[in-house]
């Protein structure tokens, strides 16, 4: 007779870009120029379906699956990441969600929940990847603008002492270079 054929499932739902934005709209108005707050959610979604698809996500899966159907006997020495994705694997996105459904399809009924816990555990090593390395860059990107604010500030200051310099304005307390800070000293003793 024919054989039978097994499904297993699950979802998860993508979070619409791996980098949440500070709330701070001064803020985010400085990060325009690195990232693209306003990116297309749809591409994104199917960028992120792509590559929870792709064999660098799913390829402890794939070897555990093809070891435990050797371990039973099937030949498994033709079968290739691809033929094993279209055949067995069933991901898709859910119609106007960011909810991806996740099926498991065999003729090996014992396969199908180790299968799925594979493939679970595959996207949540992904996810964790993504957020540290999310963290990582942003705290990259703010460690730069850091220094670029610290140069930038240091160049401001040069520039005032130099405009209060050349103008007698007074060293950068306001004050001025020599009376004032000495009468400020002797106040300071006689407290």
């Amino acid at each position: 007779g024919k054989k039978k054929i097994w499904m297993g499932q699950f979802q998860i739902v993508i979070e619409k870009g791996s980098l949440n934005m500070p709330q701070n709209p001064s803020l985010n108005n400085q990060l325009l120029g690195l990232i693209s707050l306003n990116g297309n959610i749809k591409n994104d979604l199917l960028t992120e379906v792509k590559i929870l698809e792709s064999p660098s996500v799913l390829m402890e899966p794939f070897k555990f699956v093809k070891n435990q159907k050797k371990d039973l006997g099937i030949d498994v020495s033709q079968l290739t990441y691809k033929d094993w994705l279209n055949a067995n694997l069933k991901i898709k996105l859910i119609e106007k969600t960011s909810v991806l459904q996740i099926a498991y399809i065999d003729e090996s009924k014992n396969l199908i929940i180790p299968a799925l816990n594979k493939i679970s555990s595959s996207y949540k090593n992904y996810s964790i990847k993504e957020k540290a390395n999310s963290l990582v860059k942003r705290e990259n990107y703010f460690d730069a603008l850091l220094l670029k604010m610290q140069k930038q500030s240091k160049i401001s200051m040069n520039k005032y002492q130099n405009f209060s310099s050349l103008h007698k304005m007074g060293n950068i307390n306001n004050l001025p270079n020599s009376k004032f800070s000495t009468n400020k000293t002797l106040k300071n003793n006689e407290l």
